[in-house]
């Protein structure tokens, strides 16, 4: 649906959401919502909805939608599984960001 970051095409993560960052190949999102920064390999998020920066372990990544960096607007949330930018709690976007309407970032 939208493409965020540094991203050639759209053919990097054909099925989702949205890509994130500089994305090599499709096996870094195949079955993924979207992946975000530098992604290594699939096994740093292999069952979750995405991968977020350079992720070293999967704890970094559990059983949730993950949140990453400062958002801007409203927009950059609106349907998507996440947001993008520096965020400062998951609750900013658990229910489609509806939560920080308000919030100065």
């Amino acid at each position: 649906m939208q493409t965020v970051g540094l991203i050639h095409t759209l053919e990097q993560c054909p099925n989702r959401m949205q890509t994130v960052g500089l994305i090599h190949t499709l096996e870094q999102c195949p079955n993924r919502m979207q992946t975000v920064g530098l992604i290594h390999t699939l096994e740093q998020c292999p069952n979750r909805m995405q991968t977020v920066g350079l992720i070293h372990t999967l704890e970094q990544c559990p059983n949730r939608m993950q949140t990453v960096g400062l958002i801007h607007t409203l927009e950059q949330c609106l349907n998507r599984m996440q947001t993008v930018g520096p965020i400062h709690t998951l609750e900013q976007c658990l229910t489609g960001c509806r939560l920080w309407g308000s919030s100065t970032h």
